[in-house]
């Protein structure tokens, strides 16, 4: 750290300390070569002679595509896809998902932990968009789909791709309630196609995803880490 090591001159001058160097990192030196001396003189230059260099020049970034990046295909398919798209299959197990979801839910309502999560929401307090189920409470969407999939997933009980080692009713139900409440609360409008609609392309989005990397579990169980915790 050839910049730290320059401030200790001017320390060492106020001080009265007598420091010196003859070569320093900066320089190209293997190690600072400091000696201090107590009442001797202090030899300080200022600035320190790395900070006269010309920055290295700034190579331009190649302009990519938005056509040629995954998250733009993501977002187009995300974004594009209406109820209709759907087939019968996705949207009775959409649906499947959240009477599921909700009742695991109610099931975990009175697991250990929650209630002291509930309390910290609470205090965090903020604007009352989304519910807290089984409780009667609104807070603010984050915090609701936060609670609400500790609760989806406190007793374990809840959904599994078996495959993809993915809990979609934590992840998914969770945040599109959250979601669906917040936009209703800010004077919109979400119809039921349309919380089936963003239900099972979260759930298809997040599955995906997991098939396409390595299932969470493989990375994350050994370290004693469950997948849920971190969104799967």
């Amino acid at each position: 750290m050839p910049f730290y090591c320059y401030l200790d001159f001017p320390l060492n001058k106020v001080k009265g300390n007598g420091f010196s160097r003859t070569q320093t990192l900066s320089e190209g030196a293997a190690k600072c070569n400091h000696r201090l001396k107590l009442g001797g003189e202090t030899v300080c230059t200022w600035p320190p002679p790395f900070l006269h260099s010309e920055p290295p020049p700034v190579t331009p970034r190649k302009r990519v595509s938005k056509k040629s990046t995954a998250i733009s295909a993501f977002a187009k398919h995300l974004t594009t896809t209406r109820y209709q798209d759907l087939p019968a299959a996705a949207v009775a197990a959409a649906k499947q998902e959240i009477l599921d979801s909700l009742a695991t839910a109610l099931g975990g309502s009175t697991k250990a932990g929650v209630g002291e999560l509930v309390d910290m929401v609470k205090e965090w307090g903020g604007a009352k968009q989304s519910t807290i189920i089984g409780y009667g409470l609104k807070v603010p969407a984050p915090s609701a789909a936060q609670v609400n999939g500790t609760m989806i997933h406190a007793l374990d009980y809840d959904d599994g791709h078996q495959v993809a080692l993915v809990h979609i009713g934590c992840s998914a139900v969770s945040t599109a309630f959250a979601a669906a409440e917040r936009v209703v609360a800010l004077g919109g409008k979400v119809s039921g196609k349309e919380l089936i609609t963003a239900l099972a392309l979260g759930a298809d989005f997040i599955s995906r995803m997991s098939l396409a990397s390595k299932p969470a579990a493989v990375l994350f169980l050994p370290a004693g880490i469950p997948p849920p915790s971190l969104g799967f």
